[in-house]
């Protein structure tokens, strides 16, 4: 009933959700290895590939920052 409703199946709705969660936390200047930690990624690089996937850029091009803004430290 799940896919039916949403047009999704379950992880991949969740993976979209984790993300667009992950927007909020990079918007707000977190480093992307906090917001992929935060999101339930064990890395920034496996959190970026599946930016990418989802969103066709990396989080630096998506925010129109240059990506040495973005530290891949898990703390700010």
């Amino acid at each position: 009933m799940f896919p039916e409703q949403t047009g999704l199946s379950f992880q991949a709705w969740r993976r979209r959700l984790r993300l667009l969660k992950s927007l909020e936390y990079l918007s707000a200047g977190q480093p992307v290895g906090a917001a992929a930690w935060r999101c339930g990624y064990d890395s920034p690089s496996a959190f970026i590939a599946a930016f990418r996937q989802t969103f066709g850029r990396t989080p630096a091009q998506l925010l129109g920052r240059p990506s040495e803004s973005f530290s891949d430290s898990y703390c700010s």
